[in-house]
């Protein structure tokens, strides 16, 4: 299972729209611009699921937490101050090692109680 970014409501849009060129966008650690930065990535929406996809996927080295976060965050390259696209993950302690594809979140889903009522029936 590998983290769901889910795309803004002008981001998704814009695939919508017709745009086929990837979207250059930082990834930052936390729900804020001032989060630390992990990179510079090109997204692309997949339209059905409504979900960000990393053109080249996300970086594979390990990071060090500068500070605790439990959401990963993709602002545009050209105006850092707008959200494109979000994420949740695990919480992440300051000074933990982590990498990205190790991060899934392990909240239960609101509808996790009900699918298991229905699947035991």
């Amino acid at each position: 299972m590998s983290l769901f970014f889910r795309p803004s409501v002008p981001l998704f849009y814009e695939f919508v729209q017709g745009r086929i060129e990837p979207y250059k966008a930082y990834l930052v650690c936390g729900p804020d611009a001032s989060g630390f930065s992990l990179g510079v990535c090109d997204l692309i929406v997949h339209i059905p699921t409504k979900r960000v996809v990393p053109v080249n996927g996300l970086p594979s080295r390990s990071f060090t937490a500068m500070h605790p976060f439990d959401c990963l965050s993709f602002y545009s390259f050209t105006d850092p101050r707008v959200q494109v696209a979000s994420a949740d993950t695990r919480l992440v302690l300051a000074k933990e090692i982590f990498k990205l594809d190790l991060l899934v979140s392990t909240k239960a889903l609101p509808y996790e109680e009900d699918l298991q009522k229905v699947i035991s029936a």
